[in-house]
């Protein structure tokens, strides 16, 4: 595209708001109560501030909400169809591939009843696993191959090293 920096710099922004405004909007029409928490928790300054800027946050906090709902929802229902869980199932892996921290929200995943789920308790539990192991591997994935193709941060900065910033303040809170 031959187009100025600024005008680039706001279709990222539009972008990245309407992008959070559709996830948000799922979720509030997927939550079976309380749907104006949702809109609360969509309307708080700072997360509207990182929905309106081009990056990935917008995408991270509107799969986690979502994940939440879908979650909420699915504890409501007698039985959970394989669709269902396949829709759970890829927007916790999206969450892995968006941003480290929003991982935490896959969490929720144990609030789901193992019997409704699957057939047996222990199938029931193992899909509940592997709704949170598989992403934490496939995000480990990620992270290892960000690591071997040197795109981390200290080749993009040239005279910072991050790792070592970050064991200094381990080492000396």
């Amino acid at each position: 595209v031959n187009a100025p920096a600024v005008f680039l710099m706001y279709m990222a922004r539009v972008a990245s708001l309407v992008t959070w405004l559709g996830l948000v909007y799922l979720a509030i029409r997927i939550i079976p109560q309380k749907k104006w928490a949702i809109v609360g928790l969509g309307t708080i300054p700072m997360i509207l501030a990182q929905a309106g800027s081009p990056g990935v946050d917008a995408m991270s906090i509107g799969l986690g909400i979502l994940f939440i709902s879908l979650v909420l929802k699915y504890r409501t229902l007698v039985k959970v169809a394989t669709r269902q869980f396949v829709l759970l199932f890829i927007v916790a892996c999206l969450i892995a591939l968006t941003k480290q921290t929003t991982i935490l929200v896959v969490a929720f995943a144990l609030l789901l009843v193992p019997t409704r789920i699957a057939t047996t308790r222990l199938r029931g539990i193992l899909k509940i696993g592997s709704l949170i192991a598989v992403p934490l591997i496939l995000l480990i994935g990620w992270m290892a191959v960000i690591k071997l193709s040197n795109l981390s941060i200290e080749n993009v900065v040239e005279g910072q090293n991050t790792t070592a910033q970050v064991l200094n303040i381990i080492q000396h809170p």
